[in-house]
């Protein structure tokens, strides 16, 4: 349930709800500020992502050939390389805008360039082809720009 602080003094809180409230006075509840995470956008831009690294010849050189496992081994090298940096870290869908980019940084240029040694400059160019492309056409996602160039 979600609601917007109206008025705070001391430790008493007003709350305006959205919807109906199925609480009683005197309930106890758990407050928390809303977490704003990672778009669609940004999900499907890194899956697609995904999608580009497991059909180059380099990674099936090193044994990836599935999105979902590559993901998984992503996910297993962030939680031990950069725990200080995604202490909390259990899903992508979990981390907010600016952390996934922190995220994708570190997907795309420790281990995809330095680690696995995968070029991703082409998937990089294209990128830069949807970014330019959606100054007139906003409402196309990168999955469908992918299947327009291919088209």
């Amino acid at each position: 349930m979600v609601g917007k602080i109206i008025d705070m003094v001391d430790s008493i809180l007003r709350i305006k709800m959205d919807g109906k409230v199925l609480m009683t006075v005197g309930a106890t509840v758990n407050v928390s500020p809303v977490k704003v995470t990672r778009s669609l956008r940004q999900n499907g831009f890194y899956w697609a992502y995904l999608d580009y690294v497991i059909s180059q010849p380099r990674a099936k050189e090193l044994g990836h050939f599935s999105r979902d496992a590559l993901h998984s081994d992503i996910k297993a090298y962030i939680k031990d390389a950069h725990q200080m940096d995604f202490p909390d870290f259990y899903s992508t869908a979990d981390l907010t805008k600016q952390e996934f980019r922190a995220f994708f940084d570190i997907v795309d240029f420790e281990i995809m360039s330095e680690c696995l040694q995968i070029d991703t400059s082409e998937f990089d160019a294209t990128y830069h082809d949807y970014r330019n492309y959606i100054k007139n056409d906003p409402e196309i996602s990168f999955r469908d720009f992918l299947s327009l160039k291919k088209s």
